[in-house]
C-alpha cells in the first residue's frame, strides 16, 4: 500500500508571526532527558534520514511499474534555501512572485509520525513545466496549514 497524500487547502487570510520560546538548554539545572530531547530536535538530517530509509524500504517493494513518482524527501532548510524562503520555529514562508495560487498544490501526509509535504507547481499548461519537491516538517511539528497572501506562500505547523 503507498503513501496516502491528503490535500491542504490553501486560505487566504492575513496571519499574524508568533515568536517561539524555546528552553534555555544551556544551564547547568538542564536535566540529560531535556538534553537528549534538543538534541533530537535539533538533529533533523537523522530524522530526515530515518524518514528516507522507511520510504525506500517501503518504494522497494513494490513492483516497479506499479510505483508511482514520490521523489526523495528532502529537509525543509533545502528546500527553504532552494525555494528562497523564510523558516522559522513553526512556519515556511515562501515567495510566489509571477504564479498564481491556482497552479500551486499541496499535499501532506504523516510518515512514521512526522509530516511531510508535497508542494507542486505548474507553471505551464501541461505537465512539461511541473516542479514537485517532497520536504519533512520538523520532528515537533504540528498537522500542517496553509495560508497565500499578497503572492506570498506560509505553511503553519
Amino acid at each position: 500500500m503507498g503513501t496516502e497524500w491528503k490535500p491542504l487547502d490553501i486560505s487566504s487570510q492575513k496571519t499574524e508571526e508568533s515568536k517561539d520560546l524555546k528552553p534555555n538548554i544551556n544551564s547547568l539545572s538542564t536535566s540529560p532527558e531535556e538534553l537528549h530531547v534538543a538534541f533530537f530536535e535539533q538533529a533533523q538530517h537523522l530524522t530526515e534520514t530515518i524518514a528516507n530509509q522507511n520510504h525506500i524500504f517501503e518504494m522497494s517493494g513494490k513492483i516497479p511499474e506499479q510505483t508511482d513518482k514520490n521523489q526523495k524527501i528532502i529537509s525543509l532548510e533545502t528546500f527553504t534555501n532552494e525555494f528562497n524562503g523564510l523558516m522559522s520555529n513553526n512556519s515556511l514562508s515562501l515567495p510566489f512572485r509571477g504564479i498564481s495560487q491556482n497552479k500551486v498544490n499541496i499535499e501532506y501526509t504523516n510518515i512514521e509520525s512526522n509530516w511531510v509535504i508535497k508542494l507542486s507547481i505548474n507553471h505551464s499548461d501541461n505537465d512539461d513545466g511541473l516542479i514537485q519537491r517532497t520536504f519533512l516538517l520538523p520532528k515537533v511539528a504540528n498537522e500542517p496549514i496553509a495560508n497565500w497572501n499578497a503572492d506570498q506562500l506560509k505553511i503553519i505547523f
